[in-house]
């Protein structure tokens, strides 16, 4: 019995997967029509899982933009606080070229057809 309820669990996870390979390919937006909406970026001396996969799926990361002033809703009625901040050094916040649709798009594309 319990040999059988592993083989229906194996059968509902393939069943999932196929799902969503299926909502992905329908979904598949051009380049252009893409929106990075964060928050994407990610920091490469502590994230060294998103480096490989990176390189893995030959993606390519550039450094993010963090100076300069800043404005934070802070919500209805409130007012906005400002910020100003200093140049983080080069490489230390990165993000995924493409945003990471992109990472997303090339994960999905590797599993396998059922």
């Amino acid at each position: 019995e319990e040999e059988e309820d592993e083989g229906e669990g194996e059968e509902e996870e393939m069943k999932k997967t196929q799902r969503v390979r299926a909502q992905n390919n329908e979904k598949k937006l051009h380049h252009s029509e893409r929106y990075d909406l964060g928050p994407s970026w990610f920091w490469p001396r502590s994230h060294k899982r998103m480096v490989a996969a990176i390189k893995k799926f030959g993606l390519k990361a550039f450094d993010q933009y963090d100076s300069g002033a800043y404005a934070m809703d802070m919500g209805p009625g409130k007012a906005a606080t400002y910020f100003r901040t200093p140049s983080p050094p080069p490489g230390d916040m990165m993000r995924v070229d493409g945003g990471m649709y992109s990472l997303v798009e090339a994960i999905s594309s590797r599993i396998p057809q059922v």
